[in-house]
């Protein structure tokens, strides 16, 4: 039996919202989120993911592009906008996210 995707933030004090994606195994959804992250004009500070068992956690520090703290009101879209999407069958997301990700991941260092 397959267990959703879920998608939560893990409340915690500061500026960066700390949001947990956890998923089946095989099906880490790191490009996707991230690329959907930016596509919702929210900025990914750091991301990790973890295996355990047959599940896969990623775990995403995040801020608003503007730096500022992702509020509730806020959150509640984030979380359905990425589980809408990481529960899709395969074939049916977007291709864009990842190809976003890669881009913004290959992308020189700006010059100072």
């Amino acid at each position: 039996m397959s267990m959703a995707t879920a998608v939560r933030f893990i409340e915690g004090g500061g500026i960066l919202s700390l949001l947990e994606v956890e998923s089946e195994h095989g099906a880490d959804p790191l490009a996707v989120v991230a690329g959907l992250l930016f596509q919702m004009r929210v900025q990914v500070v750091r991301a990790e993911t973890i295996a355990e068992g047959d599940r896969v956690r990623s775990l995403f520090h995040v801020v608003e592009f503007d730096g500022a703290r992702i509020e509730s009101p806020r959150r509640r879209e984030i979380q359905t906008g990425l589980r809408d999407v990481i529960d899709r069958p395969r074939g049916l997301r977007q291709a864009r996210p990842a190809v976003v990700s890669r881009a913004l991941l290959a992308a020189p260092a700006p010059r100072s």
